[in-house]
């Protein structure tokens, strides 16, 4: 790269670090994203030592539907039309909540991990809903 090359990425703004972020929003400061990106960061040891039968299937189902919640929000974040998101986060977040009492009942989760699960679940939930309430009551 030459001089002249470089030069003209610092003035496009290359090297400028947080360049543009004032007024970006930034999802992943989001106490509800970081409390789903926490449940994800459960649920995949637990999906890791769950029986093969259910690890590829319902397993990877239960990791697919995390990561939509997440996707979900950041599109809400991003987004003025933020409630369309926000109930799909919610409707994903059911199948999360169904999958997980589903491995606690075939014994593929112990209690604790159980326990600690629907906590995350229960605080997204009540995240979501706060959200969809504040945004409803600006509309």
């Amino acid at each position: 790269m030459t001089d002249k090359d470089s030069q003209g990425k610092k003035e496009a703004g290359f090297y400028k670090m947080g360049a543009g972020l004032k007024h970006a929003n930034i999802y992943t400061k989001l106490p509800v994203y970081q409390t789903a990106y926490s449940l994800l960061t459960q649920l995949i040891p637990c999906v890791m030592r769950m029986q093969r039968d259910y690890r590829y299937s319902l397993g990877n189902d239960a990791k697919r539907a995390v990561l939509d919640v997440m996707i979900a929000i950041y599109h809400a974040n991003k987004v003025t039309d933020k409630i369309s998101y926000i109930e799909l986060a919610r409707e994903r977040l059911v199948e999360v909540r169904i999958l997980t009492r589903l491995f606690h009942d075939m014994r593929q989760f112990s209690d604790g991990q159980y326990g600690v699960m629907l906590e995350s679940i229960a605080s997204i939930s009540k995240q979501l809903v706060a959200w969809q309430r504040s945004v409803a009551v600006k509309c």
